[in-house]
Formats: structure tokens, sequence, C-alpha cells
């Protein structure tokens, strides 16, 4: 296989689809109740910025954060794409965790404010199993039956949305290019089966040339299915050679010459990264220094690290001197 960027393939896919206003208003539309989106102005659907997934789960989840309009009122639609093998059965409690954090960042913002916004939490769920989990906070909490009743007003309680990909099936995975694309390529991903998705999605790759950056979303999906983990063998053989137009084959061929440069000068680039750092280790070492983490420097850019080791090594000609 062609050497390609190594990163979080789930959640380029997720962040790269689901931050197009086109996708995610078919999503939310699809997938929230209809007496409520038939209230919703979709105009008014806006992204926010920031995540509020904990440090160390943002390898196996992503979010997303979206200010809506229902009846004039400002809403926010919260989704979590959870892509862990195993279910968490405490889901309900880490959503709950997440929307303290979106309410907190909404008051740093309006510190004057009286009330607190509506969360609407949707988790989309990419597994091969089927979500079995209650999607009730309420169900997590020991409560005997004896004193139930009293106890259940003194509680807080929320229910979510769980888009299901094992529960859906490709045909009922419709409408928008954008969404229908990334929604069922995800699906067969966790399925291992995306060389019979590519043989049976006749025509879409033309569909998702055409779209407004479709260059662009048609290199996250090809990205994607390259980078993927599963048992599958695809690459980018595999792929042209399951479309029958000339002119998306060249297209791919292009978009993977593309990806492939990229990925030989971030394979540079995280090498000099690397060297760096181990200097930087050696040099606070030489200088019974405090030694800095590696993941935080691993943050840093090229020139950032550069920076750094120019003035660690004047600390250590200073030392030398004297």
């Amino acid at each position: 296989m062609p050497e390609f960027p190594i990163h979080n393939p789930h959640d380029k896919i997720f962040k790269s689809v689901f931050s197009r206003k086109d996708a995610a208003t078919e999503f939310f539309k699809k997938h929230l109740p209809s007496e409520l989106t038939q209230h919703i102005d979709w105009q008014s659907l806006q992204l926010e910025p920031g995540s509020f997934v904990d440090e160390i789960l943002k390898g196996s989840e992503s979010d997303l954060l979206y200010k809506v309009q229902i009846k004039g009122v400002d809403t926010w639609l919260y989704t979590l794409f959870e892509h862990q093998t195993q279910e968490d059965k405490l889901m309900a409690f880490r959503l709950l965790r997440y929307m303290v954090r979106i309410w907190e960042q909404f008051l740093k913002q309006i510190p004057d404010a009286k009330k607190l916004p509506v969360i609407l939490p949707i988790v989309l769920h990419q597994n091969k199993d089927e979500w079995k989990v209650s999607k009730k906070f309420s169900d997590l909490l020991d409560i005997p039956n004896l004193f139930k009743a009293s106890v259940t007003p003194y509680t807080p309680d929320f229910s979510y949305e769980v888009v299901d990909l094992a529960a859906i099936s490709p045909e009922q995975i419709q409408g928008h290019v954008a969404y229908r694309a990334a929604l069922s390529l995800m699906k067969a991903a966790r399925e291992d089966r995306i060389l019979p998705w590519l043989k049976s999605i006749s025509g879409l790759f033309d569909q998702v040339i055409r779209e407004q950056e479709g260059h662009e979303l048609l290199r996250t999906l090809l990205l994607y299915m390259l980078q993927i983990d599963g048992r599958e063998a695809i690459d980018i053989e595999v792929i042209k050679d399951t479309i029958n137009e000339e002119k998306i084959k060249e297209d791919i061929m292009s978009i993977a010459e593309q990806l492939r440069r990229e990925g030989l000068q971030e394979g540079l680039q995280e090498g000099c990264k690397q060297t760096l750092i181990g200097q930087i280790d050696f040099a606070e070492g030489a200088l019974g220094m405090k030694k800095s983490y590696t993941s935080d420097l691993e943050k840093k850019t090229v020139s950032e690290l550069e920076q750094i080791l120019d003035n660690l090594q004047v600390q250590i000609t200073e030392k030398l001197k004297n």
C-alpha cells in the first residue's frame, strides 16, 4: 500500500463530512424526531467551535456541536461519533459530562445569562453489533424501588438519540450524496466489506465529484478507505478497478498521487520532529532540567521545536563558559 498520513481516519471522515452544513442537515432531519425537525429553522444551522470529549478518548470518539433555532430559540445539537469496538455502558454519564462542558463554555461567552440552552445529544454508533445500552441517564442510578418515587425528583435525567449503523441497512441510507457516501462507507468499513460496497455504489463517485467541493469530499472518502484498519486490503488500484467512468478514474489517481506526496512529506516532517525531540531530551538532561513530556513536544511544530532546541543550546554554551 502507498504511504499516506496515518492519523485517526474515523475522526477525519466524520469531521470532514458532517462539518458540511448540507450533510449535517440531512443527518439531523433523518435522525431526530419529525415532530421536532419540522419546527427547526435549518437556515440558522451553524457549526460551533471546540471539542468536548475526554482527552484520553480522542482516539475512539469525535464530536461536533451545532447551534440552530427552534421556534426562534437557540438550541444545541451535539453529535458524538462513537467508533470504539465495545459499547460504553456509562454513555449517558459521559454525555452528561460533555453537556456540562458545553454549558460552561456558553456561560463563559454569556456570563450574565439567566437560562441555559437546550442540548439535544445524538450518538452516532459505528460497530458491528447493535446498540443495547439504555439511553436514559436515570437507568444508571442505583435506586431501590422501595423509595424510587421519593428520590426521583432529586436526580437529574435525560435521554439521547442513537444512530446505530449496525441496525441500519445499506438500502436505508438515502438522501444527500455526502451524507449517503460517508455513512454507508463508515458502515461498510466496520463490517469489513469495503470491496462489496465499492462494487455496489455504481455512479456514486460521479455524484460526489459534481458536489460543491466534490474533489475534497472524494479525497476524504479515498483517504478513509486507504487508512481504515480492517481485514480487507484495499489499495488505490482496487478502488480504481471498481470504477467504470474514465474521468472518475483519472480524478482518483490524481488525488491518490497528491495524497502520496503529502504522505511522504509528512513522514519526513515526523522523522524530523522525532530527531528534534530526542535532541531536546538530551539537552535538558545535560542542563539538569526537568524533562519535557514527549506528548507535549509532539504537539509542537518543527519550527517550535527548533526554537526550543536553540534556546537550550544557548544555555548549554553559557554553562560551558562558566
